[in-house]
């Protein structure tokens, strides 16, 4: 929110507010509904509430929140409002309708008489009961409207106090004493009456009758102030009018009166519970005076000022384009002492030459002996141009934007120049000259400029002032790493100022002030050490919180700004301006959580957002750090800055959100109903539910495992059944029968070599079925010798009318690839019998394998025969071999060990013998 900032010089002699105030100004750029402010008011909690001719506004010191027509309110045009114990906002107007606020919510009551307008000029109350109205007419609220009473009435009532009260009230008005007074107006709170009036006011104990009479003139006031209000708040009463407002003690006495500028034109004041000073105008908006700057003078408003120091007998401060102004520390305020357009440097005072120096950018003005008489250089030709002067050895060493130059003190020429860009400061120390330069702390010796070594390089750093503590310690003060303490022997960065950038620094006995970027730091010493105090910024009075400057004054500090110097009392006061901390808004599923009734139904993926706020009357409002916890699902505390918390997915129960920031604490309660099916109940029947499917599940799983494993023992009794049918199909009959006749064929033409070899080889393979029909799974290895052995065999019954071929794909890892015992002889076999044997010239035989992957292969069986349609055999065979292989497939496909795929396919579909491919892709399962 912007603030507009009034720089106020007023003078006071009798008042208690300072010499220069600066307000804050709040107008309808901040948010407030009209510029023209009725009255002013702190509700219990503390917001403040403000009432005008365009509505209401509460203020929580970062922003406004409007009630108008469009939220309940009868009428814009509020003219008065009162706090009841139970923080209701009363808002009372010429209207057929009066009433409050709570909880943001406005509440309205019509006259008890349709239609009648009610004047409320007084508002009084009792307890909490309201009677309104002027001498003509009262009305107090009863059963939901309000009432028309007469004080004629009043006789035969006794069951209304306030009531009685007011009867007293009226039979007081007649006594001489006020009869002699124009009584502008009366208001009460239960049994305290004031009473108005030109001269002074009245307070009337209404249960005693005993009346305590103030005249204005008694507190140096004006003897007829205008616009006199009372205005009871905070446990308070309070006199206000034009121009000031003041607090009555337990004698009714104005204790505490507070002076208001005249030119803000403020006609209602307040003092806030925090010390602040609340103004209405007619025309302006609010303006609010800080209760920690109501102890601070600011003087040269709007003014850049760089250095403050004391000069000889003189507090001098260097203001840009202006020149040097002298302090007045009686008055306090400064005036002109040396007028200087051009850019102003440092003022020095140095002891050896009992003269004070003024630098400029045009001139270097000295004062001897605080004489009238001042002996000034030009810049063009002597030492202008001169940042800071410093006396050493009989000479004058000043520090200018090439480097340093020395000077003769008597004649002011210049004797030499030490070329050395980036040179900011000059220190004398230990009858050395030490630099502050741009890049590290320099000395000046034997005519050469040179770096300052101390361990771990710590001050070679972009260095911009240097201040003397004591004989043996100095301060370097770093852009942007700090402030550190130093003997030329030992260095230490002061606490908390690492990353500032210290424009200078004042060691004061045993105190150190650092004026930095962020405020000024406060050190106090604490035997060789300084340990940090805390930090001031706007919170404390300082009107930026980028110090360039700091001179402590008797019991005051004195602190240079880009916007002026402001006066503070070293042991400042200061009350708390943070007031409370609370939940502004809360949502559920997006839509409003209600107040009076915070219950919930759940929903599945629901979240609970809250947006959190706080009375904060603070000059400079810091990123407010708070902790929070949501009881029952969070026991810890969460430290955050955030400005809005979000909980998700949060099952039914009953919540509490606890918000915690130093003493304050604040807590919101809201619950999630649960639905049906999560109330007890319900859970009971689902549980009971559960177990039962849970015995269903386990029942049928157990039916299940049993299922398989029968199953399991069928497939392998099957298995076998298939391994001792292909071990029969090997040992088909006629294959036996035609190896036999071909054996004795070659005994019978006496070729016992050829008969011997055959017999040889058909009985190996006849031993390598017996042995294999025992394996369920063989090495690819072992499958392809059987397959050779018997081609081999078929070979010397066909002679040169068979002819194959075995392919082997070199990827291939034999030893290691399994396959299904005998899974493709019978194959073979077929494309020997159905193929080649029904072919009438000699035909050929191909198998080829070939690898996929790591776990899978191919095998392709091919033959150039006459094809299964054209074979001159029977089919029986074919097919119930055919059959026998798929139906072990299945079996084996089913066991989740191997994964196969068998197709059949003719190769030359356009020729008679069409030939046939038989092909295998085999995956074992690991």
């Amino acid at each position: 929110m912007s603030r507009t900032k009034f720089h106020i010089i007023v003078f006071i002699v009798m008042w208690n507010l300072c010499a220069a105030q600066e307000f804050v100004n709040y107008t309808i750029k901040d948010g407030l509904p009209s510029n023209r402010i009725y009255r002013l008011t702190q509700d219990n909690e503390g917001f403040i509430w403000a009432i005008t001719d365009k509505g209401m506004a509460k203020f929580n010191g970062r922003e406004f929140k409007v009630f108008n027509t469009s939220n309940g309110l009868p009428t814009n045009d509020i003219w008065d409002l009162r706090v009841d114990a139970e923080n209701r906002i009363w808002f009372f107007s010429k209207s057929t309708l009066l009433g409050y606020i709570e909880n943001e919510k406005v509440h309205t009551f019509p006259n008890c008489q349709a239609g009648v307008v009610m004047f409320p000029a007084s508002t009084n109350v009792y307890s909490n009961t309201f009677i309104v109205g002027n001498s003509g007419q009262w009305f107090y609220l009863e059963k939901g409207c309000w009432k028309n009473l007469t004080f004629s009435e009043v006789q035969d009532t006794s069951k209304y106090h306030f009531k009685k009260l007011h009867k007293k009230a009226v039979q007081l008005a007649e006594l001489p004493v006020f009869k002699e007074k124009s009584v502008t107006r009366f208001r009460n709170r239960d049994s305290i009456m004031v009473m108005l009036y030109n001269e002074g006011f009245s307070i009337i104990n209404l249960l005693s009758g005993k009346i305590y009479e103030r005249e204005f003139k008694k507190y140096a006031s004006h003897q007829n102030p205008n616009f006199i209000r009372n205005h009871f708040v905070n446990d308070q009463i309070q006199i206000t009018g034009f121009d000031f407002v003041g607090i009555l003690d337990e004698n009714f006495e104005i204790d505490k009166v507070v002076k208001i500028p005249p030119n803000l034109k403020a006609y209602f004041s307040m003092i806030d519970k925090s010390g602040n000073i609340w103004c209405a105008t007619f025309s302006r908006g609010i303006f609010m005076l800080p209760q920690v700057k109501r102890q601070c003078t600011y003087v040269l408003p709007h003014q850049k000022v760089d250095q403050l120091a004391r000069v000889g007998k003189r507090i001098v401060a260097n203001v840009y384009n202006k020149g040097f102004y002298e302090y007045d520390s009686l008055q306090k305020k400064f005036r002109t002492f040396i007028t200087d357009k051009s850019f102003v440097f440092n003022a020095v005072y140095l002891d050896s030459l009992e003269s004070s120096f003024f630098c400029s950018e045009k001139k270097t003005i000295q004062i001897a002996n605080e004489a009238a008489s001042r002996h000034q250089v030009d810049h063009f030709n002597k030492i202008g141009g001169v940042r800071s002067l410093v006396y050493l050895n009989g000479f004058l060493y000043g520090n200018i934007s090439s480097g340093v130059i020395k000077i003769d003190p008597e004649t002011f020429e210049r004797i030499k120049t030490y070329d050395y860009y980036g040179v900011r400061d000059l220190l004398k120390f230990r009858d050395s000259l030490l630099l502050a330069t741009s890049d590290g702390l320099k000395i000046l010796s034997d005519g050469n400029i040179t770096s300052v070594t101390l361990a771990d390089n710590l001050l070679k750093k972009p260095i911009l002032s240097l201040t003397k503590v004591t004989d043996s310690q100095f301060l370097v003060n770093t852009d942007g790493h700090g402030s550190y303490l130093t003997d030329l022997k030992e260095v230490s960065l002061l606490p908390n100022s690492e990353f500032l950038s210290v424009e200078s620094a004042v060691a004061n006995k045993d105190f150190i002030w650092l004026a930095s970027e962020s405020g000024i730091l406060q050190y106090k010493k604490a035997g060789p050490d300084y340990y940090y105090t805390g930090t001031l910024n706007e919170n404390d009075g300082l009107p930026s919180k980028k110090v360039n400057a700091i001179l402590p004054v008797g019991d005051d500090l004195l602190v240079s700004t880009d916007d002026g110097v402001a006066i503070l009392p070293r042991a400042l006061y200061k009350q708390p301006q943070l007031l409370k901390i609370y939940v502004e808004k809360a949502l559920f599923n997006q839509s409003p959580i209600p107040a009076s009734e915070p219950a919930m139904r759940y929903t599945t993926d629901n979240s609970v957002d809250f947006s959190i706020a706080t009375i904060d009357f603070s000059s400079a409002q810091n990123q407010l750090s708070y902790r929070y916890r949501l009881l029952p699902i969070q026991k810890d505390w969460t430290t955050t800055t955030a400005s809005n918390l979000n909980f998700s997915n949060l099952p039914p129960d009953k919540y509490t959100l606890e918000l915690k920031t130093g003493n304050l604490m604040e807590t919101a309660n809201f619950t999630i109903l649960p639905l049906w099916r999560q109330r007890p109940l319900a859970k009971a029947v689902f549980w009971l539910a559960g177990i039962s499917l849970l015995g269903g599940v386990l029942y049928y799983f157990r039916n299940k495992e049993v299922s398989k494993k029968t199953a399991k023992i069928t497939a392998q009794k099957k298995m076998a059944e298939y391994e001792l049918y292909a071990l029969r199909a090997q040992m088909n009959p006629h294959f036996v029968f035609n190896s036999l006749a071909a054996i004795q064929y070659y005994i019978n033409n006496n070729d016992f070599e050829t008969s011997e070899k055959y017999l040889v080889k058909f009985s190996k393979l006849i031993r390598q079925f017996f042995e294999l029909s025992k394996e369920s799974e063989i090495p690819l290895e072992t499958e392809i010798k059987l397959l050779k052995n018997y081609l081999d065999i078929e070979k010397l019954r066909f002679k040169e009318k068979l002819g194959y071929q075995i392919h082997i794909d070199s990827t291939l890892n034999l030893p290691e690839t399994t396959i299904p015992s005998m899974l493709l002889q019978p194959i073979v076999e077929n494309a020997v019998n159905h193929g080649i044997f029904n072919k009438e010239k000699e035909g050929n035989i191909n198998l080829y394998f070939r690898s996929i992957d790591e776990q899978e292969f191919m095998v392709e069986i091919m033959d150039d025969g006459v094809g299964f349609s054209n074979s001159r055999k029977k089919p029986n065979g074919k097919v119930n071999s055919s059959a026998v292989l798929e139906n072990r497939i299945a079996v084996l496909n089913r066991s989740k060990q191997w994964e196969i795929q068998f197709f059949n396919a003719e190769v030359f579909p356009e020729k008679i013998d069409t030939g046939n491919i038989t092909t295998f892709k085999i995956k074992k399962v690991r």
